[in-house]
C-alpha cells in the first residue's frame, strides 16, 4: 500500500500515523521523517512572518524587502511568490543569514 501526501507543502508541521509496512510518497517541497511509526512533515519554506521575526522588521518593511529580493537578477536567497503569497526557501535564507552574521 502507498500513501500520497501532497498539498501541505506550505502548512505547519503535521504528524501522520503511518501503519507499519506502508510506503510513503511525499512532494519534493517537503521532507518526511519517520520515527516510531509517526511521520513528521516539515516544511522547507519560511512564511513572511517567519522572516519578519528573524530580521526584527515590521510587516510592511518585510514585504517590501522580500519583493525587492524577488525582483533581483541574482538574489541573495530564493523568494517564491504564488499570487500574493510569499515564501522563502529555508536553506537559501539560512545560508544568507549565517553569511551576514559572520
Amino acid at each position: 500500500m502507498q500513501i500520497l501526501i501532497k498539498g501541505a507543502a506550505l502548512a505547519p508541521q503535521i504528524d501522520y500515523r503511518v501503519p507499519e509496512g506502508v510506503r510513503v510518497i511525499y512532494s519534493l517541497s517537503q521532507q518526511a521523517v519517520l520515527k516510531g511509526g509517526i511521520m513528521r512533515m516539515e516544511t522547507q519554506v519560511y512564511l513572511a512572518s517567519d522572516i519578519q521575526k528573524a530580521l526584527g522588521l515590521g510587516k510592511t518593511k518585510t514585504y517590501e524587502f522580500l519583493n525587492q529580493v524577488y525582483k533581483e537578477k541574482e538574489p541573495p536567497f530564493r523568494v517564491i511568490k504564488v499570487g500574493t503569497a510569499v515564501r522563502v526557501t529555508k536553506q537559501s535564507f539560512d545560508h544568507w543569514l549565517n553569511a551576514m552574521q559572520n
